[in-house]
């Protein structure tokens, strides 16, 4: 059993964010200029809030958990994960929330004497396919997924291996890379998936013979990816790009060239706000975390307010003005909510272990979204 299974969900987000996702408060190295663009890139995702923050795979299940007011073990988080990351393929992120959510609420009227845990390996056990089927039905390829889904029901207990993992039908290396990052602590690997492999090959960070075509394997891209940047880099790629791909350079809309911050770029289509000139453009070159400092808070807090003024006013893309990490508060707010439920938080030393689950009354949604 992993370390991690000891912690109680607050104590394990914070491990998360330590050891995994710690880089995003680091620039990167100097020498990495392959991925300039990248720098700038993530410089921009620290400011703006994203679909895949609130809804991608990895924070829904904690997202779902605080809404119906659930502290879940640690066993049955990273299964959640797990089943959530499982329901993303072909999916748009907002899909798979509704349809992990539609399997939580339903997982609560089979809780017994009033002890409400969400999604666990006993849920699955008292589901039939056809009904974890009607609950997922929004997703891409849902038959085939509710399928595997149940076939989770067989695990006696939640992998903490990669290869143990890849055994599972309906995983492959991405939602395996992807699970390791943020339902068992260790990173990896880059997790590949459209967004990563559109911009790796865009920004020519990876060499195609094609031109700056997308490479179609995967692990092509990863592989030349993991090559050229420190390992502990690996976990955010993702998390940046996706949200990137989301909110400024879209694939299926115009992408947002005019408050876009990446310099350089061989396929911007309309030149960057005249407004913007004067100010934080003529910084891009040097743009990363640093810039963000407390340091240079004062000296640059004109600059990146009217950026963020800008793109939110126009775009409707939500911005963080206060202090809002990238990954959320969630070791926080489930600390919060265990004193509310429990009378102590999840973050005080005497209190370590998982509290008791005890009834409490809410009200959820009935019908299926």
């Amino acid at each position: 059993m992993g370390k991690t299974n000891k912690m109680n969900v607050s104590q394990f987000v914070q491990y998360i964010n330590k050891t995994v996702f710690k880089s995003l408060e680091e620039d990167l190295p100097s020498e990495y200029p392959i991925l300039a663009k990248y720098k700038q890139i993530r410089f921009m995702r620290k400011l703006m809030s994203s679909t895949v923050d609130v809804k991608g795979c990895m924070n829904t299940p904690l997202v779902i958990n605080y809404k119906y007011k659930i502290i879940p073990s640690i066993q049955d988080l990273k299964l959640q994960v797990l089943i959530s990351l499982m329901l993303s393929p072909q999916t748009k992120d907002e899909m798979t929330f509704d349809a992990f959510e539609n399997m939580f609420i339903d997982s609560l009227k089979f809780d017994k004497k009033g002890v409400r845990k969400g999604i666990s390996i006993e849920y699955l056990k008292q589901k039939k396919t056809d009904e974890i089927d009607e609950l997922i039905k929004k997703v891409g390829f849902h038959k085939r997924k509710a399928q595997n889904i149940k076939d989770l029901s067989e695990l006696t207990e939640v992998p903490e291996k990669y290869e143990e993992v890849l055994d599972i039908k309906g995983v492959g290396p991405k939602i395996g890379l992807l699970y390791m990052q943020n339902g068992v602590g260790e990173n990896m690997g880059i997790g590949v998936d459209t967004h990563v492999n559109r911009f790796a090959s865009k920004f020519e960070w990876i060499k195609n013979d094609k031109g700056r075509k997308p490479l179609k394997n995967a692990e092509h891209t990863r592989e030349l990816l993991e090559a050229s940047i420190e390992k502990k880099f690996w976990a955010e790629i993702n998390l940046i790009l996706v949200g990137f791909g989301q909110n400024i350079c879209t694939s299926t809309q115009r992408p947002k060239c005019d408050v876009c911050l990446v310099s350089k770029c061989k396929d911007r289509r309309v030149e960057i706000d005249e407004t913007l000139k004067n100010g934080i453009v003529k910084d891009i070159e040097d743009l990363d975390i640093s810039y963000l400092s407390k340091e240079n808070a004062d000296k640059n807090y004109r600059k990146i307010l009217a950026w963020k003024v800008l793109v939110q006013e126009r775009y409707g893309i939500e911005m963080r003005f206060g202090d809002e990490d990238l990954l959320g508060d969630w070791d926080q707010k489930f600390d919060q909510l265990s004193k509310e439920l429990y009378g102590y938080g999840l973050l005080e030393e005497k209190d370590a272990n998982e509290p008791k689950f005890k009834k409490v009354k809410i009200e959820v949604k009935q019908e299926i979204i």
